[in-house]
């Protein structure tokens, strides 16, 4: 089926603030994968930023080094890269 897929809707849903397909309109471009790629990226920020994030502020701290290792190995960093360059496409 060569029909643009609409997806669910997903962020503010006041108009020009998200893209329109989150906002359930159809969209040759964005696909499936992209949805699954967020939804990753979110869990990721949830579990190793977003808990640490206040304590680092507070100790002026930069976040450390090994988040870097951590998001390589979640698969979001890289992505832009094929593995036989260090990616993790």
């Amino acid at each position: 089926d060569k029909r643009a897929k609409v997806h669910e809707p997903f962020g503010d849903p006041y108009t020009f603030c998200e893209p329109a397909w989150y906002q359930g309109f159809p969209s040759p471009y964005y696909r499936q994968s992209h949805v699954e790629f967020r939804a990753k990226v979110r869990e990721f920020v949830e579990r190793e930023i977003i808990p640490h994030l206040d304590g680092w502020l507070e100790r002026r701290e930069h976040y450390p080094v090994e988040l870097h290792e951590k998001a390589y190995k979640a698969g979001i960093q890289g992505v832009l890269y094929p593995t036989e360059y260090g990616g993790t496409r």
